[in-house]
């Protein structure tokens, strides 16, 4: 089977620079090609904070990179790139074998009805992976990349705001693939699993013999489980809201605390109590991957997952290996992006600090070392121009002097014939064509009908199921007495007295740890009254 990525070795490039950009940070790597081997040589990471309230995303981001190149005397030429999210699906298909030139159109039309967005809006790029059989046919085995247009255009326009050309773009995964081998060094019947968690989402993706087999992208990442720290935590004694900021800062100091810890934040809040209100979330977490790893194995026939390997900035928050290894049952390390590479920094960083950096620069190195070769969505692959050169049949063909007035006479009665057969084809067609319209005017009304039914029974089987998972999950000593239920947003509002505040914190916890709600947030929660009652109004998202 051929290997679905280039060898780091092969590098044309003396200097490659890789830039992992996102609405909230920047992330450079630079390594260039010593005697000795691949060197890191600059790097940079920056946060995305706006200059005034009034400047957009997109301008904030170009003015950091161009802040970062500046102070770090970075080489202000070509970079790669990659995106990720919604707007990029990857997938893989089985075509016929066939030419070259064809091999694109058949691509597309395979990958039509498999990719969640018009073709006419994305741009395709695809990589043979190698053959497979299927039912005794011999067919090529592809993996097709299908990003937006206007995912790919924004990139490319921020990096090209801050003066810097696009060398190429990729899809993530195939990124950090080009750091993860180099840890991994993996066996060509290995399953390797890479989770990349990062601030806003995480990616779970699985690699077998160099070949992206599987991958998926969850919303439940390093933010998620801040967020879920935020708001009133309660208990017998005491009240206290946490912001965002206390939150975060709580969370990159302690990480996931132990069962039996002892200890409190400078605020009194006891670490236990922290556990208990991330628990919901990293039990989230835990739930998606191992859902990813259970259809994988389902499939692809895979008996197990031989290694499994964390990277992203997230990926260094305190005793999450730990947390991730005893939930999958299989040992849990963090990717080192500089295994494999020399250091020689050029800039004031020192080893430490590049190293204490290193997890959230391993997309921007696996970026430079990769270099979008496999696969490049500003360089996509395109189908080969058909037609027939008029200059190339005067030259194949060999015609005496003598016989021209003849040999052009015969051509042009030939075209003139062919002419009047394709006018004759083509009538013929458009009248096919007109009378179809009609039935396909009924047909598509019926389909638009019969979606309708089938959306609104839909949303009344989702509104009953919704309140009898909501009524299973009230505590006792609670009492509702108003619930709002926004279909589109899919939120629930609910307003109620509860015995007092512990029950209040059990309720919370309670939809917390049902997997149909998610993101819930304690609005208030005040004292009602004599006797220690609460009143108190909650919101969550049903999933």
């Amino acid at each position: 089977m051929i290997g679905l990525f280039p060898k780091a070795e092969q590098k044309k490039r003396k200097i490659a620079i890789g830039l992992d950009v996102d609405d909230k940070s920047v992330k450079v790597a630079e390594i260039r090609q010593t005697p000795s081997g691949l060197a890191v040589t600059k790097y940079a990471i920056a946060e995305v904070i706006p200059s005034s309230p009034s400047e957009d995303k997109t301008t904030a981001i170009s003015n950091t990179i161009k802040k970062v190149f500046a102070e770090h005397s970075i080489d202000q030429g070509e970079v790669f790139s990659a995106i990720s999210g919604p707007g990029v699906s990857i997938r893989r298909i089985t075509v016929p074998q066939m030419p070259e030139e064809e091999l694109y159109g058949a691509i597309k039309w395979e990958a039509k009805n498999l990719i969640p967005f018009p073709l006419e809006a994305v741009t395709l790029d695809y990589y043979i992976i190698g053959k497979v059989t299927e039912k005794g046919t011999e067919k090529l085995d592809v993996i097709v990349v299908a990003a937006q247009d206007e995912v790919i255009n924004r990139q490319t326009r921020i990096i090209e705001g801050a003066g810097l050309k696009v060398a190429g773009v990729t899809a993530t995964p195939f990124a950090i693939w080009d750091v993860l081998k180099r840890n991994a060094q993996p066996k060509e019947d290995e399953v390797i699993a890479l989770i990349d968690i990062g601030a806003e989402a995480a990616s779970i993706n699985l690699f077998k013999g160099n070949v992206l087999q599987f991958t998926r992208e969850i919303s439940v990442a390093g933010d998620s489980i801040t967020k879920a720290m935020t708001g009133v935590l309660i208990s017998d004694q005491w009240q206290l809201s946490l912001t965002y900021e206390q939150a975060e800062k709580i969370k990159v100091t302690y990480g996931i605390p132990r069962e039996d810890s002892v200890e409190k934040t400078p605020e009194g809040i006891p670490l236990t109590q922290i556990l208990e209100v991330m628990k919901p979330t990293l039990r989230r977490m835990l739930n998606e991957i191992l859902r990813s790893f259970d259809y994988y194995k389902e499939q692809f026939r895979e008996p197990k997952i031989a290694k499994v390997f964390l990277a992203g900035g997230s990926s260094k928050l305190k005793n999450l290996e730990e947390y991730l290894s005893t939930g999958l049952g299989a040992k849990v390390e963090v990717v080192n992006p500089l295994q494999g590479l020399s250091v020689s920094l050029s800039n004031k960083d020192s080893m430490e600090d590049l190293r204490e950096a290193s997890p959230r620069l391993t997309l921007a190195l696996g970026l430079a070392l990769g270099e979008a070769e496999s696969l490049n969505l500003i360089r996509a692959k395109k189908p080969a121009r058909k037609g027939i050169e008029v200059g190339n049949i005067f030259e194949a063909v060999k015609i005496p002097s003598m016989g021209w007035a003849t040999a052009v006479v015969l051509i042009l009665v030939f075209m003139l014939g062919y002419n009047f057969y394709l006018g004759r084809k083509q009538a013929y067609y458009r009248a096919e064509v007109e009378s179809k319209k009609a039935i396909l005017a009924d047909l598509r009304l019926l389909a638009e009908r019969r979606d309708i039914i089938n959306r609104i029974q839909l949303e009344e089987t989702h509104v009953r199921d919704t309140l009898e998972q909501l009524n299973s999950t009230i505590i006792g000593g609670i009492t509702l007495t108003q619930l709002t239920y926004d279909n589109p947003s899919r939120t629930i509002s609910l307003a109620g007295l509860a015995q007092n505040a512990k029950t209040v914190g059990k309720f919370i916890t309670a939809l917390e740890e049902s997997p149909y709600f998610s993101r819930v947030a304690l609005i208030q929660s005040r004292a009602a009254g004599e006797g220690g009652m609460m009143d108190f109004q909650v919101t969550c998202h049903v999933d």
